[in-house]
């Protein structure tokens, strides 16, 4: 079963897609990103993009297989603001930012202001902030990662990473930089693509916050 989606203002209307994947396509997906390195000037302008790959005519029902679903274990690294450990996407309880990043791409570390600012508006003990590096292509080393978020960056909040690209999957995430935001659930309520701005966030973040205590009294 795919993520629920909430329905709140957001750049990009959001559509309801199943969270289940074919091996193949997932693994071409892959092979697809691995090989796009030169993103030039586009990059600047629409993120860093990303693409499905058409379906195999080849593929048979043999070769299907159901990703697992949801909670997630993100493994986070020592960075700033940001230390070793696992985190679970959702986590009961928890509205959580993640921002689905690659490193060294312009839009992906330009995107870390406006969650920074995002995250300077909320005090609440039950909002965290993520941003988890895409894992499709060659990996960098946990101390490069560190690295680049120091030199690249203005995050100061956990930096992750989905070694096994299930969470990826799951929420679908192209292009890079996505962000989104949900509850403990894990239902979405907000996705914004190649950027979003801080008060887009916020609002998300106060909505789910919003529904979590609704939820929370209703018990």
């Amino acid at each position: 079963m795919g993520p629920r989606w909430r329905s709140v203002e957001s750049e990009k209307p959001i559509e309801r897609t199943s969270g289940t994947r074919r091996i193949g396509e997932r693994l071409r997906r892959r092979q697809f990103l691995a090989s796009s390195t030169a993103v030039g000037a586009v990059t600047l302008l629409a993120g860093c993009l990303d693409a499905e790959s058409e379906a195999d005519p080849s593929d048979s029902p043999e070769s299907e297989a159901v990703e697992p679903g949801p909670p997630f274990e993100i493994r986070t690294i020592e960075a700033r603001g940001s230390e070793r450990g696992t985190i679970s996407v959702p986590d009961e309880g928890i509205v959580q930012v993640l921002h689905f990043a690659r490193s060294y791409c312009p839009t992906s570390e330009g995107q870390t202001e406006n969650v920074a600012e995002a995250m300077s508006e909320s005090n609440e003990e039950r909002v965290r902030f993520v941003t988890i590096n895409d894992w499709s292509g060659p990996a960098d080393t946990d101390a490069e990662l560190a690295e680049w978020w120091a030199e690249n960056t203005v995050g100061d909040w956990l930096l992750g990473v989905d070694e096994s690209a299930s969470s990826t999957d799951y929420y679908e995430i192209v292009p890079f930089p996505t962000t989104i935001v949900i509850d403990g659930s894990g239902e979405v309520y907000h996705r914004g693509s190649g950027g979003t701005s801080s008060s887009n966030i916020s609002y998300a973040v106060e909505t789910a916050l919003e529904s979590e205590t609704g939820e929370n009294q209703s018990e």
